[in-house]
């Protein structure tokens, strides 16, 4: 048990829809299978993006910025491209700064570790600026450009534990 961690980006394909006039077949093959599936009877798609184990300031974060009820309830939440942004920027200026008392009370105020059943240390140490890393290089791989994309319809986060 732990708090496992979740990011996913999604695309409206709204395959039924005769304006979209969307056209193609989606294979897909496993070892235990294939399934073909035809375009137009897909409605959206979700692409995973990112996956974090017990990076509970992370999660705090999310639930802070990103839930419509402000608590942690386990519901996937819509993020925004300018959310991860500030996520990124933010994880990535408190991996920039020097250590000591500033350092700290910054992150106390901005990204401080976020107690919770089975979330994992809280210290600020070694394996928090790991998640810091981690995050951004999970974001900046996540393709945030898509949002250009006419099918790209947001990202999606979701905790479970």
């Amino acid at each position: 048990m732990g708090l496992d961690m979740y990011l996913t980006k999604r695309y409206y394909i709204g395959g039924q829809y005769d304006f979209k006039e969307v056209k193609g077949i989606v294979d897909i093959h496993s070892k235990d299978g294939s399934l073909r599936l035809d375009a137009k009877e897909l409605d959206s798609a979700e692409v995973h993006v990112g996956y974090w184990r017990k990076a509970n300031a992370i999660h705090g974060w999310f639930v802070n910025h990103c839930s419509d009820s402000g608590e942690d309830d386990c519901k996937p939440m819509y993020v925004s491209v300018e959310n991860l942004i500030e996520l990124r920027e933010l994880c990535q200026k408190i991996l920039d700064m020097p250590a000591g008392d500033q350092r700290e009370r910054f992150i106390l105020s901005n990204l401080p570790p976020t107690a919770g059943f089975f979330f994992g240390s809280t210290d600020i140490d070694d394996d928090y600026f790991q998640d810091l890393r981690d995050t951004v290089e999970i974001l900046k791989d996540a393709s945030l450009k898509d949002n250009e994309d006419p099918f790209f319809d947001g990202f999606r986060y979701q905790a479970s534990w």
